[in-house]
């Protein structure tokens, strides 16, 4: 009788489990693949003990994108992901950690809108018109008109009237002093528009006052019919024209 003996060594064949949660795309070093998906991910290979093991991770892509909005606005604009208040249109970021525990970046598309009304000087002869909101005003001062501009945004918009009397004619003047009416309604302002050297229709004026759209003197002359309006900017002036006779007014545009 013989016994037959055995020494067994059971070697290690099972495979290994994780549970992995990752922010975005994982590459499992087992393989170096790359997954963007969740779930059971699977790899076969020879363990220590050359044994073929067949390992798995059980895999939870969490969210790790952030939000990208488009947004108008009338005028600066305040973010509630970042409290910031914003003047300028363009991109503006903001980096933060989601519900998953992810830190993402969120976006916003900004476009600042005009939300600025106009503000327009003007002088008249006599009642004007505003074009703004057809009103007619007879009296001086500050006028406004609220409406929605061209980016559909409302905005206030303001005229400061200047409002001078006229007498009848191809000239509208304000004459003052007896008799004055013949020889003051006879003064003509040529060229007109002008480049900048502006003549009167008279011998010579005592003194010739340049007034831009806001009633303010820009330039003053005195015992002459020639003007030099060379340095004034491009616009529109009211001459204050004084005479023997008295005062008349006349317009003038400088381009």
């Amino acid at each position: 009788m013989v016994r037959d003996t055995i020494t067994l060594t059971i070697l290690n064949n099972r495979g290994t489990h994780e549970y992995v949660s990752n922010c975005g795309p994982y590459t499992w070093e087992a393989n170096g693949q790359t997954y963007k998906t969740s779930g059971d991910k699977f790899v076969r290979h020879e363990n220590a003990d050359g044994c073929m093991v067949r390992d798995t991770i059980t895999l939870t892509i969490l969210n790790n994108r952030g939000t990208h909005e488009y947004v108008s606005n009338c005028g600066p604009y305040t973010w509630e992901a970042n409290g910031q208040t914003y003047t300028k249109s363009g991109d503006k970021f903001v980096r933060h950690e989601n519900g998953d525990g992810c830190v993402v970046r969120d976006t916003i598309t900004l476009t600042i809108l005009n939300n600025r009304g106009t503000n327009e000087a003007v002088t008249s002869v006599g009642p004007y018109t505003w074009e703004r909101n057809g009103q007619t005003y007879k009296t001086s001062g500050n006028k406004y008109y609220r409406g929605e501009n061209a980016d559909g945004c409302v905005v206030r918009d303001t005229l400061v009237l200047t409002i001078v009397s006229a007498a009848p004619g191809d000239n509208p003047s304000e004459n003052i002093g007896l008799g004055a009416d013949d020889v003051l309604s006879q003064i003509s302002v040529y060229p007109n528009p002008t480049m900048g050297q502006v003549q009167l229709s008279v011998n010579q004026a005592e003194k010739v006052e340049v007034l831009d759209m806001v009633g303010r003197i820009v330039a003053s002359y005195e015992n002459t019919n020639t003007l030099d309006l060379t340095n004034l900017a491009d616009g529109t002036y009211t001459l204050r024209i004084t005479m023997p006779e008295g005062v008349t007014l006349r317009k003038v545009v400088k381009r």
